[in-house]
């Protein structure tokens, strides 16, 4: 059987693409002119995964175009400078340099594309690049208002961690990484009773809030949501190690996007202000994913010269800890919230990592110094997870990259300095009689620290067969071994 019917995620529906309305076998526009638009490249990414193209990720144009109008869509890469929003292309996107990654066809014109306020689906995207198949209708299943607040958009790989987790009605249970939500929501599903038992942490207070904010939008209202340093957690912890540097400094650079050589203390014009609390008018604060779009409108206002994304983002989160979101039971950053040590049932663990598993990735400016920094960050995370987790507990530790130092390496050190024992993951995650099929290719790397039987027991999703590149180990704690908590501290000198 293909590989989607090796898990056994009863909790996933799947969506498959169909074909598409008004276009040829392969999906592709088949009348009219074609206009060459260039796209942001987070908005690249939605597409090669499957989404349309909406107002505000459309930068620029080569003319104009109508609705109907056929459309090429392009991506500037890392390193370009992205054209204007609103302008139009002065040379063929080729030589910007960009890459070509969809065709589609226009919703709008585009005067409504660039006017001031816009908002809503622009380019309804007909074929991918390098995929012969038409696109699963994602965003028409999203748009749907008959299934609003009844699902949320996962990758497989990510409800089968939920499922390996196995989490149950009464537990406590503790999902360290929250956001953004989507493994902290089906967790409360299956828990049941709103979610009552499970707590979900995330160090951004915005991040916690937009998890906050998901849970209640889909019923689950006795989660428990805290903004707080999962490192932190356990109340009997070891004193903090070195100073805030090196790896933890590497992964705050990409959680607030930090633009080198942009001081966030730079001057903030008067134009900018008004023209942010403007975007803050019409976008919301609050709201899942704004900061982009604040970003663009202040930027289209005062030009890309006169003020930084890292500014943006320092005052949009300025806004948001101002304004907390309405009936919101969070607790702020400055109030405890530490637990006793084997406090938790189940522990979900999906730290912070390099990323490098993510398809598409048309972003990419990691080196092998903050993978190994990744990778000693994450064993602080998995060590307090063992002092939260109680003796016959259980723990899922997984991460969205490639990388052997920040998986199977990983399970290795968890191996030899905590009280853990590697448990086979495919006995709670792949259907009846799919072993033999799914067991090797799943496997985890060989010769990265795992014997040949301890490979076998983690997962490990190949981006080849998935789509998306993922890695899981479940762990139980052992019983009174609380000794060997005191872990090897030379492993982790310097990293913090």
């Amino acid at each position: 059987p293909e590989p989607v019917c090796w898990l056994a995620c009863p909790d996933a529906r799947i969506i498959r693409a169909v074909r598409t309305v008004g276009s040829d076998e392969h999906g592709r526009v088949v009348d009219g002119a074609v206009v060459d638009v260039v796209i942001d490249a987070a908005c690249g990414m939605a597409v090669l995964r499957g989404a349309d193209v909406f107002c505000m990720g459309v930068m620029a144009s080569s003319s104009s175009f109508a609705a109907g109008q056929a459309l090429r869509l392009w991506v500037v890469p890392e390193g370009t400078r992205v054209p204007n929003r609103g302008s139009f292309l002065t040379e063929l996107p080729s030589k910007l340099p960009a890459v070509l990654v969809a065709e589609g066809q226009a919703e709008l014109p585009r005067s409504a594309v660039f006017a001031d306020g816009a908002s809503g689906l622009a380019i309804r995207v007909l074929r991918r690049r390098g995929v012969a198949l038409p696109l699963a209708p994602m965003s028409a299943v999203l748009a749907d208002k008959t299934l609003r607040r009844s699902l949320i958009v996962q990758q497989l790989p990510s409800c089968a961690v939920v499922c390996a987790l196995g989490p149950c009605p009464g537990e406590r249970v503790l999902d360290m990484c929250a956001a953004p939500g989507g493994k902290t929501t089906h967790l409360a599903q299956l828990m049941g009773s709103a979610g009552a038992g499970l707590v979900a942490v995330d160090r951004s207070l915005a991040k916690a809030r937009r998890v906050e904010s998901l849970c209640r939008e889909h019923g689950f209202t006795a989660v428990r949501c805290l903004a707080a340093d999962s490192r932190h957690l356990c109340s009997r912890g070891e004193p903090d190690i070195g100073s805030k540097d090196q790896g933890q400094n590497e992964v705050e650079a990409v959680e607030t996007d930090q633009v080198e050589g942009s001081p966030v203390d730079a001057p903030w014009p008067l134009e900018a202000e008004c023209a942010f609390e403007a975007a803050v008018k019409a976008h919301g604060a609050a709201r899942f994913r704004s900061a982009k779009r604040i970003y663009k409108a202040v930027v289209a206002t005062v030009g890309r010269d006169s003020v930084t994304r890292m500014q943006v983002n320092t005052r949009l989160r300025q806004a948001r800890n101002e304004c907390p979101a309405e009936g919101s039971q969070l607790s702020s950053a400055d109030q405890p919230s530490v637990f006793p040590a084997e406090s938790f049932d189940r522990i979900l663990l999906d730290p912070p990592c390099s990323a490098m598993g993510q398809r598409p990735l048309l972003r990419w400016g990691k080196t092998y110094q903050d993978v190994l920094d990744h990778a000693s960050y994450q064993q602080h995370f998995l060590r307090t997870a063992a002092r939260l987790l109680r003796p016959g507990g259980f723990m899922v530790y997984s991460t969205c990259t490639l990388a052997a130092e920040e998986n199977e390496e990983n399970v290795r050190w968890a191996l030899d300095n905590l009280p853990l024992d590697l448990l086979d993951a495919r006995e709670t995650v792949l259907a009846a009689g799919s072993l033999d099929a799914a067991g090797s290719r799943l496997a985890g790397l060989p010769h990265c620290g795992l014997s040949e039987e301890e490979r076998h027991k983690v997962l490990r999703f190949d981006p080849c067969i998935w789509d998306v590149g993922f890695f899981a180990a479940r762990f139980r704690r052992r019983e009174g071994e609380v000794q060997e908590l005191k872990a090897d501290r030379s492993s982790l000198e310097g990293v913090l």
